[in-house]
């Protein structure tokens, strides 16, 4: 069963760039988003705890990635419930827990 992910959240978007890097990053700190893109199948390479309570979330970018950013922001993606639910509960963990 799918239903529509619908979030009116702003996303913030930032790509460092460095002489030193090959590769850029997307770092989002938009929780849903992060869940949403870990249950379609997206990397998330590194979370940044900071000290304000807010943590960025790092994953690899890609044009892959991009649309589907792109598609969650216009509400046009389509996921499993129980995949969402299950990637949130994880993803939870992993901020909250003493990993």
């Amino acid at each position: 069963m799918l239903f529509l992910v619908t979030v009116g959240k702003e996303i913030k978007i930032q790509i460092p760039m460095s002489k030193n890097m090959n590769t850029s990053n997307f770092i989002t700190t938009d929780f849903y988003l992060t869940v949403t893109l870990i249950t379609l199948g997206e990397q998330l390479v590194e979370i940044d705890k900071n000290k304000e309570a807010r943590s960025s979330f790092i994953f690899l970018n890609s044009s892959k990635l991009q649309k589907k950013i792109e598609n969650y922001k216009n509400g046009k993606l389509r996921v499993e419930p129980q995949s969402l639910f299950i990637q949130s509960k994880m993803l939870k963990n992993r901020l909250y827990g003493n990993y």
